[in-house]
Protein backbone atom coordinates (compact mmCIF):
# COMPACT_ATOMS: atom_id res chain seq x y z
CA UNK A 1 0.00 0.00 0.00
CA UNK A 2 1.70 3.57 -0.98
CA UNK A 3 2.43 5.59 2.08
CA UNK A 4 0.33 8.70 2.50
CA UNK A 5 1.44 12.12 4.34
CA UNK A 6 -0.85 11.23 7.30
CA UNK A 7 0.80 7.52 7.76
CA UNK A 8 4.47 8.80 7.12
CA UNK A 9 3.70 11.62 9.63
CA UNK A 10 1.73 8.67 12.16
CA UNK A 11 5.44 6.67 12.17
CA UNK A 12 7.76 9.63 12.41
CA UNK A 13 5.51 10.64 15.64
CA UNK A 14 6.19 7.11 17.31
CA UNK A 15 9.83 6.93 16.53
CA UNK A 16 10.81 10.07 18.04
CA UNK A 17 8.17 8.91 20.99
CA UNK A 18 9.77 5.37 21.20
CA UNK A 19 7.73 4.31 23.80
CA UNK A 20 8.48 6.85 25.99
CA UNK A 21 12.27 6.84 25.58
CA UNK A 22 11.89 10.34 23.51
CA UNK A 23 14.79 11.16 21.21
CA UNK A 24 14.91 14.50 22.59
CA UNK A 25 17.83 15.13 20.77
CA UNK A 26 15.88 15.86 17.98
CA UNK A 27 12.74 16.97 19.39
CA UNK A 28 14.53 19.83 20.30
CA UNK A 29 15.92 20.55 16.71
CA UNK A 30 12.25 20.16 15.82
CA UNK A 31 10.77 22.89 18.08
CA UNK A 32 13.91 25.48 17.24
CA UNK A 33 12.57 25.12 13.64
CA UNK A 34 9.73 26.04 11.46
CA UNK A 35 11.07 25.08 8.20
CA UNK A 36 12.61 22.27 6.73
CA UNK A 37 15.39 24.04 5.26
CA UNK A 38 16.69 25.39 8.66
CA UNK A 39 20.35 24.11 9.89
CA UNK A 40 18.37 22.74 12.76
CA UNK A 41 16.37 21.11 10.61
CA UNK A 42 18.60 18.93 9.71
CA UNK A 43 18.70 16.55 12.72
CA UNK A 44 15.67 14.98 11.57
CA UNK A 45 16.54 14.72 8.13
CA UNK A 46 17.89 11.11 8.32
CA UNK A 47 15.06 9.82 9.90
CA UNK A 48 12.15 11.46 8.23
CA UNK A 49 13.62 12.01 4.38
CA UNK A 50 14.42 7.75 4.02
CA UNK A 51 10.96 7.25 4.90
CA UNK A 52 8.93 9.41 2.02
CA UNK A 53 8.34 7.91 -1.22
CA UNK A 54 10.57 8.97 -4.11
CA UNK A 55 7.52 11.56 -5.73
CA UNK A 56 7.52 13.21 -2.58
CA UNK A 57 11.33 14.21 -2.44
CA UNK A 58 12.41 17.64 -3.57
CA UNK A 59 15.60 17.07 -5.85
CA UNK A 60 16.07 20.57 -6.58
CA UNK A 61 16.03 22.07 -3.14
CA UNK A 62 13.12 23.53 -3.21
CA UNK A 63 10.58 21.69 -0.60
CA UNK A 64 8.06 19.25 -1.99
CA UNK A 65 4.50 20.04 -0.27
CA UNK A 66 4.78 17.01 1.15
CA UNK A 67 7.63 17.74 2.92
CA UNK A 68 6.51 21.25 4.19
CA UNK A 69 3.39 19.60 5.53
CA UNK A 70 5.01 16.39 7.24
CA UNK A 71 7.72 18.68 8.46
CA UNK A 72 5.50 21.13 9.79
CA UNK A 73 3.24 18.65 11.30
CA UNK A 74 6.79 17.16 13.25
CA UNK A 75 7.49 20.52 14.18
CA UNK A 76 3.89 21.06 15.96
CA UNK A 77 4.29 17.79 17.51
CA UNK A 78 7.51 18.96 19.22
CA UNK A 79 6.21 22.11 20.26
CA UNK A 80 3.21 19.63 22.23
CA UNK A 81 5.34 16.31 23.80
CA UNK A 82 7.91 18.60 25.65
CA UNK A 83 7.44 18.60 29.03
CA UNK A 84 5.35 15.60 28.45
CA UNK A 85 5.68 11.89 29.51
CA UNK A 86 2.76 10.72 27.86
CA UNK A 87 2.32 10.35 23.71
CA UNK A 88 0.30 13.98 22.80
CA UNK A 89 -0.45 11.98 18.87
CA UNK A 90 -3.77 10.07 18.89
CA UNK A 91 -5.29 9.56 15.83
CA UNK A 92 -8.79 10.99 16.25
CA UNK A 93 -11.79 8.61 15.94
CA UNK A 94 -13.70 8.25 12.42
CA UNK A 95 -17.15 9.83 12.14
CA UNK A 96 -19.90 7.17 13.99
CA UNK A 97 -17.07 5.51 15.87
CA UNK A 98 -17.74 3.46 19.36
CA UNK A 99 -14.12 3.50 20.52
CA UNK A 100 -13.22 5.32 23.96
CA UNK A 101 -13.10 9.14 22.59
CA UNK A 102 -10.87 9.83 25.87
CA UNK A 103 -8.16 7.97 25.15
CA UNK A 104 -8.62 9.39 20.90
CA UNK A 105 -6.97 12.05 19.48
CA UNK A 106 -8.70 15.47 18.37
CA UNK A 107 -8.37 17.49 14.98
CA UNK A 108 -6.75 20.52 16.20
CA UNK A 109 -9.41 23.25 15.81
CA UNK A 110 -11.37 20.78 18.02
CA UNK A 111 -9.18 20.74 20.68
CA UNK A 112 -8.79 24.67 20.01
CA UNK A 113 -12.92 25.05 20.75
CA UNK A 114 -12.24 22.87 23.59
CA UNK A 115 -10.07 25.53 25.08
CA UNK A 116 -12.19 28.69 23.49
CA UNK A 117 -15.42 26.92 25.62
CA UNK A 118 -13.59 28.93 28.85
CA UNK A 119 -14.74 32.70 28.48
CA UNK A 120 -11.33 33.93 29.80
CA UNK A 121 -9.48 31.92 26.35
CA UNK A 122 -12.43 33.01 24.01
CA UNK A 123 -11.60 36.49 22.87
CA UNK A 124 -7.76 36.35 21.88
CA UNK A 125 -7.60 32.93 20.84
CA UNK A 126 -11.09 33.99 18.45
CA UNK A 127 -8.78 36.81 16.74
CA UNK A 128 -5.77 34.67 16.26
CA UNK A 129 -7.57 31.80 14.60
CA UNK A 130 -10.11 34.22 12.53
CA UNK A 131 -6.25 35.89 11.56
CA UNK A 132 -4.75 32.73 10.53
CA UNK A 133 -8.06 31.46 8.50
CA UNK A 134 -7.59 34.80 6.11
CA UNK A 135 -4.28 33.52 5.11
CA UNK A 136 -3.51 32.48 1.78
CA UNK A 137 -0.14 31.08 2.03
CA UNK A 138 1.26 28.37 3.66
CA UNK A 139 4.66 29.88 5.47
CA UNK A 140 2.44 32.18 7.29
CA UNK A 141 0.01 29.57 7.74
CA UNK A 142 2.45 27.35 9.79
CA UNK A 143 3.18 29.93 11.79
CA UNK A 144 0.02 31.03 12.52
CA UNK A 145 -0.67 27.29 13.79
CA UNK A 146 2.78 27.44 15.38
CA UNK A 147 1.12 30.01 17.91
CA UNK A 148 -2.46 28.72 18.20
CA UNK A 149 -0.55 25.48 19.48
CA UNK A 150 1.52 27.23 21.84
CA UNK A 151 -1.70 28.29 23.48
CA UNK A 152 -3.05 25.21 23.49
CA UNK A 153 -0.22 23.88 24.99
CA UNK A 154 0.05 26.57 28.03
CA UNK A 155 -3.64 26.53 28.62
CA UNK A 156 -5.36 22.83 27.81
CA UNK A 157 -6.67 21.86 31.72
CA UNK A 158 -6.49 18.28 30.59
CA UNK A 159 -4.38 15.58 28.99
CA UNK A 160 -4.08 16.51 25.47
CA UNK A 161 -4.08 14.51 22.75
CA UNK A 162 -4.09 15.75 18.96
CA UNK A 163 -3.82 13.97 15.46
CA UNK A 164 -0.99 15.55 13.76
CA UNK A 165 -1.09 13.06 11.26
CA UNK A 166 -3.86 15.16 9.87
CA UNK A 167 -2.56 18.01 10.54
CA UNK A 168 0.07 17.00 8.21
CA UNK A 169 -2.47 15.87 5.65
CA UNK A 170 -4.31 19.18 5.85
CA UNK A 171 -1.06 21.15 5.27
CA UNK A 172 -0.35 18.82 1.86
CA UNK A 173 -3.95 19.09 0.60
CA UNK A 174 -3.68 23.08 1.48
CA UNK A 175 -1.00 23.26 -1.21
CA UNK A 176 -2.31 21.92 -3.81
CA UNK A 177 -4.33 24.73 -4.97
CA UNK A 178 -6.26 27.70 -4.11
CA UNK A 179 -9.69 26.14 -3.70
CA UNK A 180 -8.56 23.46 -1.51
CA UNK A 181 -6.43 25.73 0.40
CA UNK A 182 -10.19 27.71 1.09
CA UNK A 183 -11.95 24.02 1.52
CA UNK A 184 -9.25 23.21 4.20
CA UNK A 185 -9.95 26.73 5.81
CA UNK A 186 -14.07 26.00 6.26
CA UNK A 187 -12.97 22.94 7.18
CA UNK A 188 -10.94 24.00 9.87
CA UNK A 189 -13.22 27.08 10.95
CA UNK A 190 -16.45 24.51 10.84
CA UNK A 191 -14.50 22.32 13.97
CA UNK A 192 -13.60 25.30 15.67
CA UNK A 193 -16.59 27.27 15.97
CA UNK A 194 -19.26 24.58 15.40
CA UNK A 195 -19.07 22.83 18.36
CA UNK A 196 -19.43 26.16 20.68
CA UNK A 197 -22.52 27.00 18.71
CA UNK A 198 -23.58 23.35 19.35
CA UNK A 199 -23.21 24.25 23.10
CA UNK A 200 -24.16 27.67 23.08
CA UNK A 201 -27.56 26.12 21.84
CA UNK A 202 -28.13 23.81 24.40
CA UNK A 203 -27.30 26.12 26.89
CA UNK A 204 -29.99 28.67 25.45
CA UNK A 205 -32.66 26.18 25.83
CA UNK A 206 -32.05 25.08 28.87
CA UNK A 207 -32.45 28.94 29.91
Amino acid sequence: MPKTVRTITQGLIRILYNEGNLNRAVLANLRGSTKITDTRAQAIWPLMLSRLEDNMLSYTGQPTKQEIAIYSALHFYALCQQGNDYLVYSPAPKKGSDSDQSKEGMPLFKALAALRANEDNRDGLDRRVENLLALTEISGTVNGLSHLIGILKARSESELKVDFGQIAQDLYDAQRNYQRFAQIRLLWGQQYFWGNYLESQSEGKEN
